[in-house]
């Protein structure tokens, strides 16, 4: 908890807090969508209520709050919610979604479903995510300074066990084992 907190809270802080310093006008954090936690509406938006049920969603809230004070007319905040984020990469991240299944259909033929796979996953592309980024960047500083923006699309939100048949799909002869729970209740 010490590690996790000094990192996506306070690292998170200093980074926003020496980038004014150093004159940046512009400054973009790199949020979460698991700061909605456990919800059962079937749609949230910027304004729907956060329900951080772990230490690094919680992180996150409190990190877009401290850095949302520094926001000014010379230094533009702007706050993008990111869907789980999927796609190649240089230093691939296996403990997300789609890529955990995969790298289990391809090592071991079968993907572990847990909670029963009816959790929800917003998912998105990383080519979409540097797309955010840039636009965020285009955008006129009046309309996008401490604003929040959820970074996603409802055509890649999947039930869990959604994304494993689709992996299932395109790797063939994997089994799709569904395991009763799941400590992650994030919907």
């Amino acid at each position: 908890p010490i590690i996790t907190n000094s990192i996506n809270h306070q690292g998170a802080l200093h980074c926003a807090k020496t980038a004014k310093k150093a004159g940046v006008k512009r400054y973009i954090m790199a949020s979460s969508c698991s700061i909605y936690g456990a919800n059962s509406a079937s749609q949230l938006s910027e304004n729907s209520p956060t329900n951080p049920i772990s230490l690094y969603a919680e992180s996150k809230i409190n990190a877009e709050k401290s850095i949302e004070k520094l926001s000014s007319q010379g230094f533009c905040v702007t706050f993008l919610r990111l869907a789980t984020v999927y796609g190649l990469s240089l230093r691939m991240r296996f403990d997300l979604i789609v890529n955990i299944m995969t790298m289990h259909a391809f090592k071991s033929n079968r993907i572990i479903v847990l909670g029963g796979g009816k959790q929800w996953r917003p998912l998105i592309h990383i080519k979409d995510v540097s797309s955010a980024f840039i636009l965020t960047l285009q955008s006129p500083k009046n309309k996008i300074n401490g604003e929040k923006f959820n970074v996603g699309s409802n055509d890649q939100n999947f039930k869990v066990i959604q994304v494993a048949n689709i992996i299932k799909d395109r790797i063939k002869n994997i089994d799709v084992v569904i395991a009763p729970d799941d400590a992650d209740k994030r919907s």
